[in-house]
Parts: structure tokens; C-alpha cells; sequence
């Protein structure tokens, strides 16, 4: 089982990216089926059973992320600041349309996201 590493700052100076942060899949959702804000929810999973909520972009839940979705089913390295999904604004009520039983473990506000899809990923 993977472990979830804590983000770090993820970027240095220059914009080189130091490669501290969340590593896992990313996997796109389709939730909140029926709702208004029917549409793609981005996870990140670290585990077996543990998922993070990507958030890159302002815009509504029923929208694509354009910077996200081109991820989709790729290994990456994720670094932000990751935050209960209680204690989030956009996300409080979003996550409880989610599939139960899949472990949300909090919401990550991207900075920055690396494809790492050609390094063995360990399981």
C-alpha cells in the first residue's frame, strides 16, 4: 500500500519543480447524478482505499477541468495544500455525493501536477 507524502512547497524558485507532494492515479467521477451539479469530480488515488479531491481551477462542479481531465488515468505528483473536505468551501456538500466507502481524505488545491506515468509506480 502506497502512503500519501506530505506536500511540500513543491516548486522552487524558477519554477523547477523539487518533486515533493502526493503521488497516486488520477481518476476522473461522474457524481451528484440527478443534481444540478451533475458532473465530473478529479480524484487522486493514494491508495487502495484513500482518495483526494483534485481542485485546480474556479469554475462550477457540472464543468470539465481542461487541466485536470488530460490526466485522467495517469500517474502523476501532485503538489498543494490538501485541507478536510468539511472545511472546505466549494467541496462541503459536493463530497457527499461521491460514492460512499471510497475514503476521502481531503481536498488538494493543485499548484502544480507531473505526469510521472513512465516511473514504476509501487503498489
Amino acid at each position: 500500500m502506497v502512503q500519501a507524502k506530505r506536500a511540500g512547497e513543491g516548486v522552487a524558485k524558477g519554477g523547477v519543480y523539487k518533486g515533493e507532494g502526493y503521488k497516486g492515479l488520477v481518476l476522473v467521477v461522474y457524481a451528484a447524478i440527478g443534481t444540478k451539479s451533475e458532473g465530473p469530480h478529479y480524484l487522486l488515488q493514494v491508495s487502495d482505499r484513500e482518495f483526494y479531491i483534485l481542485h485546480k481551477n474556479k469554475q462550477n462542479l457540472w464543468e470539465w477541468d481542461r487541466e485536470l481531465e488530460k490526466f485522467s488515468r495517469r500517474f502523476v505528483e501532485v503538489s498543494g495544500k490538501a485541507t478536510p473536505v468539511k472545511e472546505h468551501s466549494y467541496y462541503s456538500k459536493a463530497a457527499d455525493y461521491l460514492p460512499t466507502g471510497m475514503g476521502i481524505m481531503g481536498v488538494i488545491e493543485v499548484e502544480t501536477i507531473v505526469d510521472i506515468g513512465g516511473q514504476n509506480f509501487p503498489r
